[in-house]
């Protein structure tokens, strides 16, 4: 599945929350695959 977000570094809280400039939010998921959490940036700007 994926919703266009792209997983970026490597984070160790989950759901760990940050917005960034310009409406992206940086948000800790937890890759399924790798069990690893990883921040993924999703934009909210139109």
């Amino acid at each position: 599945m994926n919703l266009g977000l792209e997983k970026g570094l490597r984070c160790e809280i989950l759901n760990q929350c940050a917005v960034l400039k310009c409406g992206i939010v940086r948000y800790c998921s937890k890759d399924g695959l790798e069990s690893k959490y990883f921040y993924v940036e999703v934009n909210l700007c139109s």
